[in-house]
Parts: C-alpha cells; structure tokens; sequence
C-alpha cells in the first residue's frame, strides 16, 4: 500500500491554511498542500531541503548529564520546602527531625530518579523498534531511503505486517494501485462493522456441539485453515471486483447487468462483502459441509437473515449508498452463494490435510496398525 507522510519528527509540516487537519482532510487536497504527486513523490533535492528545513523523522530526546538530573530532583517549590523545613530542624537542634526530614527528601530524589530512568529506557526501546528503512518515492522511482530522512510529503510504500516508519496518511492499497479505484467509501466501512456485531453477538447461542472438558487449541491447524479462506476470499473479492471493472468498459455489458457507474460498483462490493461476511459464518460454524446438521439456532440464523435483508434494502434503494438494480441485487447473491460452496470445500479439504485426515494417510494409519501375527482360519 502507498502511504504519504505527514509529520517529520517533532516539526509539522506548516500549511498556508493553518486550521487545515492533515489528518482529516481529503487525500487529493493533502497531496496538494503538500505540493507532491502521488504517482511521482518528492525530487531528491526538495526532499533534501524539507530534512533541513522539518529535522530527521526521529524522537529527539535531549541529553542531560546524571549529576544534573539527579539535582534536578532537589529543585521546585515542594522540595525548596523540605529543605527549608530540614534547614530549621538542624538550626534548632531538633536532629531527629532532620533526619526523618532528610530522609524522606533523599527518598523522594531517589523515587524520581529511578522512574526518570524506566522512561529513558522505555525511550530507548522504542527507538529501538522503530522502523530503521523505508520505501520512498522519489524523482519516479521507488528507493530504499533511511527512516529519519523521511519528510511531510514523502509517498511511502507500507506492507501487511511491517512497522510503519512516520504519520502516513493511505494514499492507495492493492485496488487503488492496481485498478486506480477505491472499492468502499469511509460510511460503507463504518457501516458494514456496525452490521457484522449483530450477528457476532450472537454466535455464543448457536447449536455447535461444545466440549465439556478444556481442549487445547491446535493453533497450526487453525491458522492454516484461516490462511486458506483469507486468500480465497480475497479471490473472491478482486474477482468481483475485476468483473465489475470489465462490464464498466463494454458498453454491451452495461445493461445486461445493470451496472452503469464506478459508485455503483463501490455498492456492489459493498453488498459482496458485508452479505458474504455473514455467510462467512455458516462456512466456518461447524466440521461439517454448511448445509448438513446441526443447522444454525434460530438467534444467530434470524441476525444474519435480518442484517442480509437490511443490506439487500440499502443497496435497492439507496441508502447512504448509490442504488443498484435488483437484477445486479440477485447477480451478487448468486455469486456469494457460489463462492460458500467453493470456500466450505476449501475449508474441508485444508482441515484433511493440516489434520492428516486425507484418504492416503488414512489408509498408511490403517496399514501400520495392522496385527503383524498372520491371522489363521478357525
């Protein structure tokens, strides 16, 4: 995914328009403020001019000398009087005072002192962690670059899993690379999280045998198998998408399907992934094929009916999205329910593999168990 950096160590980047959140604000009009082009980034000498102007992408924490850190811990108002309080006590002769004194002001020192310490080394470790290269592009070209000379405007390339390197703002993921579309809208999202809890919430009512002693998690298995749904499901997703993409640029496919707009293909990939995100779950709720018993209780089989429904409306008419035929309605359901048979296969046959339960090893299994007494006629 490519990124675009907005902050340089402790210095951001100043806008003409001082109100404007970096953050907030739209991708296209952040780029522009910045002066950048996403598909071309910095030239190496305005990169090199913002590092002298912004400072390294790097936590700056100032050095200060152990002696002067711990009499710093004897300064300010509250110790001025301890000390004061301690000072009297031994003008007046009153020692055992001073030394209850004394000792709770060298204690609190000491206190300070040990936790300025713990900071410095959480400091330290987190410097550590910190990302030491970066992809940038600059002058056209994707180059290898040190993390501290990252600055605001610099187009970064991030990946699943890697440590991101300053404040980036998403500028593209694969769709947006490959194809030059943004799949979903920011309400789409919110919408579909809001719509899968309903269902989630009620997967502890479901009809799925449950052990009534502790088992232990084989957690190869697990992950192998969420592996293998994750990338079909991908498939799934940039196959629709890639369809989408075609009927858009043949017009004769433009009516049979029903699809006329970028934004309404933004609907369709929203009513793939938030109905085939719940059908998700009849996949993966049982070891068994998704049609076969125990089928699902009526709590979690009525929120998934409901939310299916409620999505189904949205994109017929419109709802917070651009509307969509009904037609091009039932060309999605009948692709995601395609899709649960393929995915419910490929979930049963990777449980075979990682489980050691094909055929083949069946047999091997049966083979070495096997008496190696020869069995004789009664």
């Amino acid at each position: 995914m490519t990124t675009l950096a907005l902050q340089s160590g402790a210095s951001p980047f100043d806008l003409s328009h001082p109100t404007e959140d970096l953050e907030k604000a739209p991708v296209e009009r952040v780029l522009t403020e910045l002066d950048v082009r996403s598909d071309h980034g910095l030239s190496s000498a305005g990169a090199q001019q913002r590092l002298t102007k912004y400072g390294p992408n790097a936590l700056v924490e100032k050095e200060v000398s152990v002696l002067r850190k711990i009499l710093g811990h004897f300064t300010g108002p509250i110790a001025y009087m301890i000390e004061a309080a301690a000072i009297v006590s031994a003008v007046i002769g009153h020692w055992d005072d001073f030394a209850i004194i004394a000792g709770l002001l060298f204690f609190n020192a000491a206190l300070e002192f040990w936790q300025d310490r713990k900071a410095s080394n959480a400091m330290a470790a987190l410097k550590k962690g910190l990302a030491p290269e970066a992809t940038a592009l600059r002058d056209g070209k994707w180059q290898t670059v040190q993390a501290t000379t990252l600055v605001p405007g610099d187009i970064v390339k991030i990946r699943l899993g890697a440590i991101v390197p300053a404040d980036l703002r998403l500028v593209g993921g694969l769709s947006s690379i490959f194809l030059n579309f943004a799949p979903l809208t920011a309400v789409m999202i919110v919408l579909m999280s809001l719509l899968d809890d309903v269902p989630i919430m009620t997967i502890a009512y479901d009809n799925t045998p449950v052990s009534a002693k502790p088992i232990r998690w084989q957690m190869p298995q697990l992950l192998g198998v969420a592996a293998a749904i994750g990338v079909f499901s991908i498939v799934e997703s940039f196959g629709l998408l890639l369809v989408g993409i075609r009927v858009l640029s043949h017009p004769h496919l433009l009516e049979y399907f029903g699809l006329a707009t970028k934004h309404q293909l933004r609907t369709v990939m929203f009513l793939l992934l938030a109905t085939g995100g719940h059908l998700l779950l009849f996949v993966t709720r049982t070891e068994r094929w998704f049609f076969l018993p125990p089928f699902p209780a009526v709590p979690l089989f009525s929120a998934i009916l409901l939310t299916q429904i409620l999505v189904v409306l949205m994109c017929g008419f419109g709802w917070l999205m651009p509307r969509i035929p009904w037609t091009l309605i039932g060309w999605v359901l009948v692709y995601n329910i395609a899709w649960m048979f393929i995915l419910g296969g490929v979930r049963l046959l990777t449980e075979s593999f990682v489980s050691y339960r094909t055929a083949r090893h069946l047999r091997s299994v049966h083979l070495v168990n096997q008496s190696l007494q020869p069995q004789v006629a009664s």
